[in-house]
């Protein structure tokens, strides 16, 4: 994939992905249904210590309730709380909205 290499561009060039950038990326992963490429960046940023934000995971969550994968972002939401991670109403929103479609 094209932001793959763009990435890896990036990092050898000196210049080290923020928060905002893994967001874009796992964005265009999500709304691809690119899951198993959006796991592993988020491994990724995991390990060395860009941990993932309320709005990524919403997007997330979101990606999977469109793609019917209801149980998935549930699991997901879960694991915002048990980072940590500040949910807002747009958070809640969206999970809301996937179950009711």
């Amino acid at each position: 994939m094209e932001a793959k290499h763009v990435l890896v561009q990036m990092k050898d060039a000196g210049i080290e992905p923020d928060i905002d950038v893994y967001n874009n990326l796992l964005s265009g992963y999500a709304l691809a249904a690119k899951m198993g490429d959006t796991y592993d960046l988020l491994k990724e940023m995991r390990r060395i210590g860009c941990g993932p934000n309320a709005t990524l995971y919403t997007i997330l969550i979101q990606s999977l309730c469109k793609h019917e994968k209801l149980e998935e972002g549930m699991r997901l939401f879960v694991e915002i709380r048990r980072n940590g991670c500040d949910v807002d109403a747009i958070t809640y929103t969206t999970l809301i909205s996937g179950f009711c479609k």
